[in-house]
């Protein structure tokens, strides 16, 4: 039986009629022992019941209100969305896991099935966009079977295993890569400023690199 008075440790709910701690209790300064008279969920309950219920009615008023205040709803909807990406990147790393690079990061699924995993949440094999799947992975703890990774080897890796860019002959070659949006498309290789054109592999465009060099030094001479 709940206890009552200041030394008061649980309460029975008025919905469910079950005795918990009173800790399952939202604050109410209105009651007398500053809690709702409602556990926790059964509040849920009741508010996604009244959710489904009216949804037509809901979306209809916050699209009004939207409107009505643009400037704010984009400045709050443009900071949730960085707060969100930011406990995502904070758990799963602020570097990609395959080269290192910190900048231009997205979050990969492991397994090479983001198209059908954004398929069954948002219905869509490219739906959902950044803030809709950072918030899924907020709202399930970060689920494992999910890596940081770069934009060049993110593309790189696609539906695959791993990633097929070598870093190291890249690094060697002093070659930047800059992957199209499509993966039937060649890369585009740039050595300091200078295009050395499109190339369908690493060794193609060191080969081009070393070739462009050959003519500066003749150029030079």
């Amino acid at each position: 039986m709940a206890d009552h008075g200041p030394f008061q440790t649980a309460k029975r709910c008025r919905k469910c009629d079950e005795v918990k701690p009173l800790a399952e209790f939202t604050r109410d300064r209105d009651k007398p022992d500053g809690r709702r008279n409602e556990c926790r969920d059964c509040k849920h309950a009741a508010a996604k019941l009244h959710r489904d219920t009216n949804r037509d009615v809901i979306n209809a008023k916050t699209a009004r209100w939207r409107k009505a205040h643009l400037d704010r709803s984009r400045g709050d909807a443009m900071r949730n969305y960085e707060r969100t990406r930011q406990a995502v990147l904070d758990h799963y790393g602020r570097q990609c896991a395959c080269c290192g690079s910190t900048t231009r990061l997205h979050i990969d699924h492991v397994n090479g099935d983001g198209g059908v995993h954004r398929e069954e949440l948002f219905g869509d094999s490219g739906g959902g966009g950044g803030g809709a799947f950072y918030r899924w992975l907020v709202g399930n703890g970060f689920p494992a079977g999910f890596q940081t990774l770069c934009e060049r080897c993110n593309r790189s890796k696609g539906r695959g295993e791993r990633c097929v860019i070598d870093h190291d002959r890249v690094r060697v070659a002093g070659v930047r890569y800059a992957p199209q949006t499509s993966r039937s498309k060649p890369w585009v290789a740039r050595f300091g400023r200078t295009h050395l054109g499109l190339f369908r592999t690493a060794e193609e465009a060191i080969a081009a690199r070393r070739e462009a060099e050959l003519r500066d030094a003749r150029k030079a001479a």
